[in-house]
């Protein structure tokens, strides 16, 4: 296993060595929320991890670093991408390189995944994204997909409920704008649903989904946001 639990920060001058100033993402702290936009036309760069090329569990994103740089190239930021189960596997659909490597999951319950609706973040064969409510998913022509929930934004609009939750913890998501960007936030304080659902609103997200909460972290090193540590499931990043 690639598993490393010698930091919860990366080491500022390793980081800096491999960190492209010239990145397409656009980094920003905004509105207490630190933040990167993707240019549809980059979009194609976003990848989902989970598994090395030899089978092994990537656990955190100092390994997906690391990993990234052994192949000459840089991952310029990176985040917790969907819930897991307590053994740290996906909770719902995850693909990879067009694999189903877990299949979705439309089941009910009381947890913040199985908050109808929920959806997938998916990036197809001709580098598209999309969030789309699980059970209007289409698996055909897509390279990497995760799923989650609940969704934040269908259609521009809020998410039904959020207004009664009151419960406030440090979040992240990724939305789609209309015109193909895609927009990912990691909250720097806590925050509700229905205020992540307002920034998201605010910064033109046509759809959006919630990543998780509490336990997420974002690597970043243009907006000093270093954490890459812990230990999650599935992640996104962006890779040039």
């Amino acid at each position: 296993s690639t598993r490393d639990w010698s930091s919860d920060v990366c080491s500022s001058d390793l980081v800096l060595n491999s960190f492209n100033l010239n990145a397409q993402p656009v980094c920003s702290v905004e509105r207490g929320y630190a933040c990167v936009f993707v240019p549809s036309k980059d979009v194609g760069k976003i990848k989902l991890f989970y598994k090395d090329s030899s089978g092994n569990r990537f656990w955190n994103i100092w390994n997906i670093k690391q990993d990234t740089e052994k192949q000459g190239k840089h991952l310029v930021f990176a985040m917790n991408g969907g819930m897991y189960t307590p053994l740290y596997k996906p909770v719902g659909l995850y693909m990879e390189e067009g694999k189903v490597v877990a299949p979705i999951n439309l089941k009910n319950g009381d947890n913040n995944f199985c908050w109808k609706p929920n959806g997938v973040f998916a990036i197809d064969n001709k580098g598209k994204a999309q969030v789309t409510v699980s059970e209007k998913f289409n698996a055909s022509s897509i390279r990497f997909a995760s799923q989650s929930g609940p969704m934040i934004l269908i259609n521009g609009k809020v998410h039904e409920g959020f207004e009664k939750s009151t419960s406030k913890y440090i979040r992240n998501a990724v939305g789609v704008k209309s015109n193909g960007d895609v927009f990912f936030c990691i909250s720097l304080k806590e925050v509700t649903f229905q205020e992540l659902a307002d920034f998201m609103l605010k910064n033109e997200c046509l759809n959006a989904l919630y990543f998780d909460g509490s336990i997420s972290e974002m690597y970043c090193p243009q907006m000093n946001q270093w954490k890459c540590g812990s230990s999650f499931g599935v992640m996104v990043g962006y890779v040039e």
